[in-house]
């Protein structure tokens, strides 16, 4: 290239330059010269229900200066709040003059099906499902569109003119449930023992085909003796998670998470809240416990906790935790083998799905990690090597 084709191309990389930088600038300065929104940030919370409390107790005191909430989520449950606080329960009516307090209630409830249904997308998580039942939410009105809410939205229609004339008396009318509450509370819990029995009865038929004549359990595929609790456990993850029994499963584990969490009264709940069918009593987590002790845990968990008791019955019957890939049970000796490949996954500083609880439990039942060096050494015993 010549002197003059080079000089014409720098002149043109500089033309080009310039054109850049005269449509950026005021681009640039607009965005900086804009006037930035004040916000007063609240301290970070762990949870949805740490920021809630924040700002009740932050929006009860008059004194403190006022809160900016961004969220929402947030400012209607706030909004709910006060609403619950005026009227004692969370029943917002359909054609309340607060329309977006009506239509976030509403759709709470067309989420929390959605939740219980497993189905994809959902923006309803458990620590806001644990917040609104703090609050006393509601997630069943079917049958409660009565009393409480009919003179709830005359109050509120009229624009506010007309108060509760004693507070006690609608305290104490939120505190008892009403007959629709009690019908529907009796309704739901039929329906779930009918569940449970179904539930109940399959696993006792798998179990009984696992019984052999000398009384105890064995498993078809690795012809392991296994006690009565771990034979149990394999039932119940045989039955598929897609069917309606499986998908009634997942919703009852889903359930009993609530329950846990639900233990933490920081704010009183309503007798709604307490009839609604979002958490289970501990009848039910009883029985369900007869049924599987590892009923709680996911499809995952229960399936490795079955396998490690395959395992340890595997080395009662031959005295090591070697068994190899021509075990007549392939799904256990893959298993062991994806135990030692998470592993040395470990041992490299990577991440598996190996924690130390699970780790420890395999080490205390002489888990082989090295196969190759454990046949080595058994060969040395046999030999004489030394």
């Amino acid at each position: 290239m010549s002197n003059h084709g080079f000089f014409f191309l720098c002149l043109s990389l500089l033309w080009y330059c310039i054109q850049i930088l005269i449509i950026v600038s005021p681009v640039q300065s607009f965005v900086v010269g804009r006037p930035r929104r004040k916000w007063i940030l609240l301290s970070s919370p762990s949870s949805f229900s740490d920021t809630i409390q924040s700002i009740i107790i932050s929006k009860s005191d008059d004194s403190s200066p006022p809160t900016i909430i961004t969220d929402p989520f947030l400012e209607r449950v706030l909004e709910l709040h006060k609403y619950r606080q005026q009227t004692g329960n969370c029943l917002v009516p359909k054609r309340y003059h607060n329309r977006r307090l009506a239509n976030f209630v509403s759709k709470q409830r067309q989420l929390y099906k959605k939740y219980l249904a497993n189905e994809k997308p959902c923006s309803l998580t458990p620590d806001r499902i644990e917040m609104l039942d703090r609050l006393g939410f509601v997630w069943d009105a079917t049958g409660l569109s009565s009393s409480s809410s009919t003179s709830t939205s005359t109050s509120s229609v009229s624009g506010g003119n007309s108060t509760t004339s004693n507070p006690s008396s609608a305290s104490v009318t939120s505190s008892q449930p009403s007959i629709q509450q009690q019908q529907q509370q009796q309704q739901n819990e039929e329906i779930w023992w009918n569940e449970y029995e179904t539930i109940q009865r399959r696993v006792t038929e798998i179990t009984f085909q696992m019984k052999q004549e000398t009384g105890e359990y064995m498993d078809r595929e690795s012809q392991l003796v296994l006690p009565l609790h771990v034979a149990k456990t394999i039932a119940l993850s045989q039955i598929p998670s897609k069917s309606d029994s499986g998908k009634w499963l997942t919703i009852q584990r889903k359930k009993y998470l609530l329950s846990c969490h639900s233990r933490d009264d920081s704010l009183s709940v309503s007798a709604s809240s307490l009839s609604s069918p979002s958490v289970l009593s501990q009848e039910q987590v009883d029985a369900l416990t007869k049924v599987d002790p590892h009923w709680y845990m996911s499809i995952r968990d229960r399936t490795w906790h079955s396998q490690y008791y395959l395992l340890c019955s595997y080395k009662n019957t031959y005295g090591d935790t070697l068994c190899k890939m021509s075990f007549r049970s392939k799904s256990l000796a893959h298993w062991c083998s994806n135990q030692r490949k998470n592993y040395n996954l470990k041992m490299a500083g990577r991440k598996t799905s190996l924690t130390d609880e699970r780790q420890q439990m395999l080490e205390d039942i002489g888990m082989v990690w090295n196969r190759w060096e454990f046949e080595f050494q058994q060969k040395e015993c046999r030999t004489g090597w030394t």
